[in-house]
């Protein structure tokens, strides 16, 4: 099971940051601990949907332009977005952080998983720069996936609906972690089709044998009682 814990922004889309009494910007903080349910509202341009985006951003380097633009994802008067998502998975809680840093012709990501000791935050090793590949092997979600059912978007609430019955029996196997029940069945059904072939192949040798006679009988057993003496 997956529960998101908690969110940080900086200078990410309308979020710049909280500036305190000496000029320095600390970031936007969403603290989900302490309830399972919660409600974000507000006019619109206050950021709701960019919440969501950093959602996605975090776990899949997607946004609703898709996943290039990220230049765009930087507030305008800063030079650097970062995001810090917070989450509990199957009992551990992990830490992603991405940061989008403008460049000349673009923006430059970074991304790392980081899991909770008990202490303090450590590196999961292999993720730098691969958080999209660690995030699909351990939540077991596509991104269309998540963005379809999951997190649903403005807009597109019945995308999954729409979906053609292919892609929505696919969407749902992810879903409900059926995944490993399929590749069983997959194998068990190979398994079935590799000793039939064989019970088959058996079948048509015996096919090809000579019946046996009561004299091919007597002689084995002769022959059988002589090597015995």
């Amino acid at each position: 099971m997956t529960l998101l814990q908690r969110i940080e922004l900086k200078g990410f889309l309308s979020h710049f940051g909280l500036k305190n009494e000496n000029g320095e910007v600390h970031p936007v903080e969403i603290d989900f601990h302490s309830s399972p349910l919660w409600l974000i509202y507000g006019p619109n341009g206050s950021g709701k949907s960019a919440l969501f985006d950093a959602i996605t951003f975090a776990l899949y380097k997607l946004h609703r332009g898709g996943k290039s633009n990220f230049r765009h994802l930087i507030n305008d008067t800063a030079e650097r977005a970062e995001i810090n998502l917070e989450f509990e998975l199957r009992g551990q809680r992990y830490l992603i952080q991405r940061t989008i840093t403008k460049q000349k012709n673009g923006a430059k990501v970074w991304g790392i998983v980081r899991h909770w000791t008990g202490h303090d935050w450590r590196a999961v090793p292999n993720t730098e720069n691969q958080v999209e590949e660690w995030v699909e092997e351990k939540l077991r979600i596509s991104d269309n996936t998540f963005v379809m059912a999951v997190l649903l978007r403005q807009g597109e609430a019945d995308a999954f609906l729409k979906a053609k019955a292919d892609e929505r029996k696919k969407r749902m196997l992810e879903l409900l972690d059926l995944e490993f029940y399929r590749k069983l069945g997959e194998a068990a059904n190979s398994h079935r089709k590799k000793w039939n072939d064989e019970r088959e192949r058996c079948q048509q040798k015996l096919k090809g044998l000579s019946p046996v006679t009561e004299q091919d009988l007597q002689a084995q057993q002769e022959k059988i009682g002589n090597s015995s003496t």
